[in-house]
């Protein structure tokens, strides 16, 4: 396998811009972008104009990564061009219904063929829950396809996103890329970094990515009382302050699931990923320390990976970027530091991430979270 990285940070583009890229005669690029370029057709157009001949997918971000770290307003392009010939790769598109479930199990099937390895989802951000469109697409794909990706952005607007194929750019649609062929391998690794607090709690009352009651007194009122002094600053604070999912052993499974919201009237909290009622969680607290050695870890499991023959990707959530300020790009050169032998390292910020947790295809949307991917291809 063979990489070229092109970071575009003003437009129109240009042939000469693109040369390295041109040169190689990549099947696919992953593109990550700022939503003003992720939306914009005219630009993607120029873009495959220079590409006939490659596939171009990729999604809006909260800022992207390149091999020099993190920008806003941007493009980093990450072109990949397979060396053994059983290795191919499908991009399909599903429009999200109301049904999204139902969409991610559509968005499957589409992919379901022999030597599927994984799958690389790009899904709106914004009045999208990934949950449901990422338990449909696992359902459809079966055990045996790793699921990784993540849920577009907009700077932390949470306005409108994108994900893009080629000339089209959509704003309601689901977009995968599947690699196919026993050469290719793809991992992944996901870490947190939070620091729990307090004793364990336990779900009582919810619906969907929503929770009406803690240990059956209301959500709002316990939660409230956990953070102190920190709760007169609810909504904003509460990206400091998420639950920990338990197994049932109570030992944290690396499930994160961020309050994105509160409802007052209601006494609920509205969460950024789906629990069930019944779940015992830890109330965590953000520290950046801890956080960036979250990070370290997450690609640290991954370092022995990091060869001539792969390309890193990373996928870590807006509501890190919140929290840590200007001491984010510690946690890039943390995990950067670890996948220094990988040909290329490329990303985003999201709005949710797609990996596993425990074991290799054991996937789910995570939310403030590092989550660590390579991609690479045996060669003979």
């Amino acid at each position: 396998m063979k990489t070229v990285q092109v970071h575009l940070r003003k437009k129109p583009f240009n042939r000469d811009s693109l040369k390295t890229i041109i040169d190689l005669k990549p099947q696919v690029i992953v593109a990550f972008a700022n939503i003003e370029w992720a939306s914009d057709t005219a630009l993607l157009k120029e873009l495959k104009t220079h590409l006939p001949d490659t596939e171009i997918v990729g999604c809006s971000t909260a800022g992207e990564i390149s091999n020099d770290g993190l920008f806003e307003k941007s493009m980093v392009l990450t072109a990949i061009r397979f060396e053994s010939p059983t290795s191919k790769i499908r991009i399909m598109t599903e429009k999200v219904e109301t049904d999204q479930g139902q969409s991610g199990r559509n968005l499957g099937k589409k992919l379901v063929d022999k030597g599927l390895r994984g799958v690389f989802l790009f899904a709106p951000g914004v009045a999208v829950q990934g949950s449901a469109m990422l338990h449909g697409l696992k359902e459809a794909v079966g055990p045996d396809a790793l699921l990784i990706g993540g849920l577009a952005g907009d700077s932390g607007k949470f306005q409108k996103t994108a994900v893009f194929h080629n000339t089209e750019s959509y704003g309601d649609h689901a977009i995968a890329l599947g690699f196919y062929g026993e050469q290719i391998e793809l991992s992944h690794s996901a870490q947190a970094g939070f620091r729990s607090f307090g004793g364990v709690r336990q779900i009582t009352k919810a619906n969907d990515h929503i929770v009406y009651e803690i240990d059956g007194q209301p959500a709002l009122k316990v939660y409230k009382e956990s953070l102190g002094k920190h709760a007169e600053d609810l909504p904003s604070t509460g990206l400091m302050f998420p639950l920990a999912v338990l197994n049932d052993q109570n030992s944290e499974t690396g499930l994160i699931r961020g309050v994105l919201n509160i409802d007052e009237e209601k006494q609920s909290l509205v969460l950024a990923g789906d629990v069930q009622s019944g779940t015992f969680f830890k109330l965590m607290r953000a520290e950046n320390q801890s956080l960036i050695g979250g990070a370290r870890n997450a690609a640290q499991n991954l370092s022995k990976k990091a060869t001539a023959q792969s390309i890193g990707f990373l996928v870590s959530c807006v509501a890190r970027r919140m929290v840590m300020g200007e001491a984010v790009e510690d946690e890039l050169d943390a995990a950067m530091a670890e996948l220094k032998n990988c040909q290329n390292i490329s990303g985003f910020y999201s709005y949710g991430e797609f990996g596993p947790f425990f074991t290799e295809v054991d996937c789910q949307l995570h939310n403030q979270t590092m989550s660590v991917s390579i991609i690479s291809e045996r060669v003979a």
